[in-house]
């Protein structure tokens, strides 16, 4: 999926300096993919309490 990205970022750039036309862009009709959500575990209370008593 990052590959994509790249390609695209790159095709926008040689557009910018103009070596290729607009209109002959080949990744400007590629639609965006989903990337999945990262959900980040957190601490539940009693692992905290249980932390914060580790150190007494």
């Amino acid at each position: 999926m990052e590959y994509k990205k790249n390609i695209r970022s790159f095709l926008k750039f040689i557009v910018e300096e103009g070596d290729i036309a607009e209109k002959r862009n080949p990744v400007l009709g590629l639609k965006w993919m989903r990337e999945p959500k990262v959900l980040i575990k957190t601490f539940d209370d009693d692992e905290v309490k249980r932390l914060i008593n580790a150190f007494r």
